[in-house]
């Protein structure tokens, strides 16, 4: 089933375009450019529903945001580059 104006993944709004705008920073310019436009989308909106539950749960908003930009960050890299990554988180 798909939940139209609703991130199927984690159930939660869609920003519009435009909107959430000033937390682009150069850690998530870098993960933009990595990802395709559906999947910085989903980004987006996973990092504004984390930082809507940090603050209801008194946790830090700016890590909250920043495990949301990073959570999908190596999601689209080509197999070989992922293989290259490997050893050093080992």
């Amino acid at each position: 089933m798909t939940l139209r104006g609703r991130c199927r993944h984690h159930n939660a709004k869609i920003v519009k375009r435009g909107e959430g705008l000033p937390w682009i920073t150069p850690e998530a310019k870098l993960v933009k450019a990595r990802l395709s436009e559906k999947r910085w989308t989903h980004t987006k909106n996973v990092k504004k529903m984390a930082v809507k539950l940090a603050k209801r749960w008194g946790a830090d908003p700016e890590k909250a945001a920043m495990a949301a930009i990073l959570h999908d960050s190596a999601k689209e890299l080509p197999k070989q580059e992922l293989l290259q990554i490997l050893p050093i988180m080992l």
